[in-house]
């Protein structure tokens, strides 16, 4: 997954695994993803839902699908009997693909994963779970508020997950010089039943914090976590580097060959075992 072709950058396997673990994703389990980029993730997930379960994933470039697609199919050397591509937003594609209420899971991986709350819940199946892969703490607080305000979702649970390898050599045992440490927060919640409320989360609050101004600050450090950036988020809003068209297309091309050239040498496989 690290060193196939990419357009957009690869979720890493140690949140891919966290992934598949926190949103509970099992063999036959109807799964949508939405944000595909260079595919890494939708092979975790195809892996975990099986041939029997689904796994419908939506993006919005066409050229990020094309990558997704020869790095997805030279992974499982074809087509996966499980899996769907969509091209499009999620807010227009998930209502006519999936009925409501008959999705078990729901993984965004997008900039701004609160603008696809509304259709989310629509199609989530009660108790069906979603988690949201973002990259800074400001989206973080975006979407885990905006769960909130929702009414249909439990209380969201955030985590990270950091990751340090060991050198390994004789006596010189010890910790390696880098890690990979922060990629990304995953926002976990699930979907209630129509009619069932939320129950409150009671915090009781530290006396230092009890002033005459303590409601008032309460109420801005609400109000600056629900702050936008603009109309349209983009990667460079959050410190990353956009992905060029020219990039994307040479990475599809890349892609496309090593499908091929998996493709080919299963064929190949069969021919000598027919033999």
């Amino acid at each position: 997954m690290l060193s196939m072709p990419r357009g957009a950058a690869v979720i890493y396997p140690k949140d891919a695994a966290q992934i598949v673990s926190m949103a509970d994703v099992y063999p036959g389990a109807r799964v949508v993803e939405a944000g595909v980029g260079s595919g890494a993730l939708t092979m975790s997930l195809l892996r975990a839902v099986g041939d029997h379960g689904s796994l419908l994933s939506v993006e919005r470039r066409d050229d990020f699908a094309a990558i997704a697609t020869g790095n997805v199919e030279a992974f499982f050397g074809g087509t996966h009997p499980a899996w769907e591509l969509a091209v499009g937003d999620l807010a227009d594609v998930l209502p006519t693909a999936r009925a409501a209420g008959a999705v078990d899971r729901v993984v965004l991986d997008m900039l701004a994963p609160w603008e696809n709350i509304d259709a989310v819940a629509t199609a989530l199946a009660p108790g069906g779970v979603v988690l949201a892969y973002v990259a800074t703490t400001t989206q973080l607080s975006r979407f885990a508020e905006d769960l909130k305000a929702d009414g249909r979702f439990t209380e969201p649970l955030a985590s990270e997950t950091m990751l340090r390898e060991w050198h390994l050599e004789g006596l010189a045992v010890r910790p390696s010089h880098r890690m990979v440490a922060h990629t990304g927060f995953l926002v976990t919640s699930r979907r209630m039943a129509d009619g069932v409320a939320a129950p409150l989360r009671r915090r009781r609050p530290a006396k230092s914090t009890q002033t005459e101004d303590a409601a008032e600050l309460e109420a801005l450090a609400r109000d600056a976590a629900r702050v936008q950036i603009g109309e349209d988020w983009t990667p460079e809003d959050l410190g990353e580097r956009g992905v060029t068209p020219k990039k994307a297309r040479r990475a599809g091309r890349h892609a496309g060959a090593i499908r091929d050239a998996a493709v080919h040498e299963g064929e190949g496989d069969g021919v000598e075992e027919q033999a």
